[in-house]
């Protein structure tokens, strides 16, 4: 059971950090933009 619920995470940690690049790459001046207001 932990191992099928390990491999489902880092799946969708796999998933989650490239959509995160996708998003950087896509917008990366509204990131910086939101970091130099706050």
């Amino acid at each position: 059971m932990w191992m099928l619920v390990a491999s489902n995470m880092t799946i969708s940690f796999s998933l989650l950090r490239f959509y995160h690049k996708q998003w950087g790459w896509f917008f990366p001046a509204f990131g910086r933009t939101k970091r130099n207001r706050v």
